[in-house]
Parts: C-alpha cells; sequence; structure tokens
C-alpha cells in the first residue's frame, strides 16, 4: 500500500503534509509510524497540525487548515446614459 501510495504521489508531484508520526505505539517495541497522509500539489497553501489522541485511541489527531481570504466585492453595475445616442451611430 505504502509503494503505491508512493508512486501515486511521485506521478502527480504531490507532497505530504504530514512529517510527524500520527500512531503512537502502544506495545513495547513497536516504533511510531506515520500512517496518516495527506498529500497535496501546493503544500504552501496548507497547514498542517498534529494534537493529542481522542480517548484511548493510539493515533494523533491531524487538522489541516487553509487559511484563505476572502474575495472582495464587486463593484455593482454602472448605469451610463448615452445622451446623443444619433450622433454617436452616425460618426461610425
Amino acid at each position: 500500500m505504502f509503494t503505491t501510495t508512493f508512486n501515486f504521489a511521485i506521478l502527480h508531484d504531490l507532497q505530504q503534509l504530514v512529517q510527524h508520526p500520527t500512531r503512537i505505539p502502544d506495545r513495547l517495541g513497536d516504533m511510531p509510524n506515520i500512517l496518516d497522509i495527506f498529500l497535496t500539489s501546493n503544500p504552501s497553501a496548507y497547514v498542517a497540525t498534529l494534537s493529542s489522541p481522542l480517548g484511548s485511541s493510539d493515533h494523533n489527531l491531524i487538522s489541516v487548515s487553509c487559511p484563505i481570504s476572502p474575495i472582495p466585492p464587486h463593484d455593482p453595475p454602472k448605469r451610463r446614459c448615452i445622451w446623443r445616442f444619433v450622433r454617436l451611430f452616425l460618426c461610425r
């Protein structure tokens, strides 16, 4: 599964945002692992944070946010009046 995901990420020029282990071992001898992934083609557009596990879970929480700013409203269309329409038409 990891190889397939890794190949997919390379083929599509994706980068992994989660860089720290997300699974905390609950048995002696187990190693922490990155099991949860977030792939993106624009890593600078996202912020990934890890939080403590909920309840008795052995996985850290991952939050990914995309800080965006609202699009400014457009000015409403302005109404224009052509006072000398006939003259404008004849000049062409």
